[in-house]
């Protein structure tokens, strides 16, 4: 079976010590008769949120095949390692060709030729809304300044105590 595990190791690791370790996890699935497809290193990146008080870590993703019986041993192995701070390992339809598969497109390439951010062509989701906020949102839209203008005019000339 096809499986892609990313991982991130602890940042009180070296450059090389970080080196050692990703072999080592590297070789204990060769050793579980398991082949490598693909490693990209990423290296060390901020954390999207702290893990374990950390903000930073070493990326590392593996394409790899093995039998499905040894994920829950290689899982162990993960869990009992520890310079890996977080995991995700996943079964995959089909592996990558590249490094540039695995990694996400910051913006799609038709965005970047138009210019236009990703987010500015999405178009938002409708949702219901309360008949209170429907009259609320005729108000609003009836309201206009000048009407709003007269009326605070004529509540200043009545006074406050009518």
């Amino acid at each position: 079976m096809n499986y892609e595990l990313i991982y991130i190791l602890t940042p009180k690791l070296s450059e090389a010590d970080a080196a050692k370790k990703i072999a080592e996890i590297s070789k204990s699935i060769e050793k579980e008769a398991g082949e490598i497809v693909m490693e990209d290193l990423w290296g060390k990146r901020e954390l999207a949120y702290p893990i374990q008080k950390f903000t930073d870590g070493y990326y590392v993703v593996l394409q790899f095949i093995i039998e499905p019986e040894v994920i829950s041993k290689i899982e162990k192995d993960l869990k009992l390692t520890e310079e890996v701070i977080r995991y995700l390992l996943v079964k995959k339809e089909k592996l990558a060709k590249s490094k540039d598969e695995i990694k996400a497109p910051t913006v799609p390439a038709e965005e970047k030729a138009a210019g236009e951010p990703a987010e500015a062509s999405r178009k938002p989701l409708a949702t219901k809304s309360s008949p209170t906020e429907e009259k609320n949102k005729d108000r609003k839209e009836k309201t206009k300044i000048s009407d709003l203008d007269n009326k605070l005019d004529d509540i200043l000339e009545k006074g406050l105590d009518d």
